[in-house]
């Protein structure tokens, strides 16, 4: 479940307030109080009247509404305008304030997410590495900043990824891999640098590994119906929020053994999702369509 600012209700006034889901027949609760944290799993709220906390999981909220600070508040507001490099220079703005300990991943994550808008890679990954030194353990895995289309590389993004990629830093080398596999003079080394990551113990790591290999099968003339049921198959086991990617590389693996039907199902996936690289939204969202019309589905096509 990839909850960002679309997600949060923006007319609950004062007092932080969250709304979930309670019990088997799942009815409607809401709270007002304090968040004392977020993070991504859970939701820990503080009521004052009676003294009470509640911990909340995250596929049981339905919404949230926090007391920003007033720069991350405008921060938000410019990024769901898909002003990216507003956003971006008012999360810097905003990182060194005093915010609680769950803000400041927010804050770090916003900055990733605005980067990654913006293409600029090596800044997201560098965003990223912040958010991770301020929050060894957060679970915005889906930020990774990975390479699932053949995006072209500047300079900085492939001088970084061929000094990290037989390095020690399992995130660097899987996003490393991802930056180089749409280079074929490299793609021998990431291969096996994505071998290699298969025995991580980190389970998005090897998950995320072996959904970056589909894209070396993708571009040989062997891809068959074969290797197709294996990648549906080991999309089972990737969360949802970390599976724009891979639903993006299958779209284009049934494409292109001319699967249109299922192809799109894939791409449209995206559309659906919260996904936080919004150009591989606009790349699946345009392949949809192309394949719309070409099953005789014009009015589809144009609603996309």
């Amino acid at each position: 479940m990839c909850l960002t600012f679309s997600h949060f209700i923006e007319s609950i006034p004062a007092a932080e307030s969250v709304v979930y889901r309670s019990g088997q027949r799942g009815g409607m609760v809401s709270l007002n109080g304090q968040i004392l944290d977020w993070t991504r799993q859970e939701l820990v709220f503080a009521v004052t009247s009676p003294e009470t906390t509640t911990r909340i999981p995250a596929d049981s909220l339905v919404a949230f509404s926090a007391e920003w600070h007033p720069v991350h508040q405008q921060a938000r507001t410019a990024y769901a305008e898909h002003r990216y490099a507003d956003a971006e220079a008012l999360f810097k703005q905003v990182r060194g304030e005093n915010l609680r300990a769950w803000e400041k991943r927010e804050v770090f994550a916003g900055l990733v997410r605005s980067s990654i808008n913006q293409q600029k890679w090596v800044d997201a990954l560098h965003h990223f590495d912040e958010m991770l030194l301020n929050s060894p353990y957060t679970l915005h895995q889906e930020l990774l900043p990975l390479h699932w289309h053949s995006y072209p590389l500047s300079d900085d993004q492939r001088i970084w990824a061929l000094s990290v990629l037989d390095g020690t830093d399992a995130r660097h080398r899987l996003i490393a891999a991802s930056w180089l596999l749409g280079t074929s003079q490299y793609v021998p080394r990431v291969e096996d640098t994505l071998k290699a990551l298969l025995t991580e113990p980190v389970p998005e790591i090897r998950i995320l590994a072996q959904a970056q290999r589909w894209r070396i099968e993708l571009g040989t003339e062997t891809l068959s119906d074969s290797a197709l049921k294996r990648w549906e198959r080991q999309r089972k086991d990737v969360p949802d929020e970390l599976a724009a990617g891979p639903e993006f590389v299958l779209g284009q693996g049934h494409e292109k053994l001319f699967n249109k039907a299922v192809a799109t199902s894939h791409y449209l996936w995206l559309t659906t999702m919260d996904t936080c690289d919004q150009q591989l939204v606009y790349l699946a969202t345009s392949r949809a369509a192309s394949l719309l019309e070409e099953l005789g589905q014009p009015a589809e096509a144009a609603l996309l």
